[in-house]
């Protein structure tokens, strides 16, 4: 998710505090079809940029477990800025092969947005 703001917005990582320590970003689009996190193979994507540091993936999402996600959301609902939409969007995308996975609104509804609300009640 990281890379796929750099590319399109270099400034959000300045805004947070972090560097872009890998080769061009234009140069390592030729290479990951369509972007860093819809490329079909995101294990292959994600070498492309694994010089990023873990900090870079906590300032541009959210991640974890229902809880973990919960709490994180918790906290930046808490910091006092007015959000009009939150997107809560998938990632894998396209999902990973060979599986079921619960379907991804459905868990935010019931796993993650009731802790959420009790959180913040």
């Amino acid at each position: 998710m990281a890379a796929g703001y750099y590319e399109y917005s270099p400034l959000l990582f300045e805004t947070a505090g972090l560097t872009w320590d890998g080769p061009n970003v234009h140069e390592l689009q030729q290479q990951v079809f369509p972007d860093f996190h819809h490329h079909t193979d995101l294990v292959e994507s994600g070498r492309f940029v694994d010089f990023l540091p873990t900090a870079a993936a906590d300032a541009f999402s959210v991640r974890g477990t229902a809880a973990e996600v919960a709490a994180q959301l918790v906290d930046v609902l808490s910091l006092g800025v007015t959000f009009d939409i939150v997107v809560m969007q998938p990632v894998p995308n396209p999902p990973p092969p060979g599986g079921s996975i619960p379907d991804f609104m459905e868990r935010m509804a019931r796993e993650v947005l009731p802790a959420v609300r009790a959180r913040l009640a």
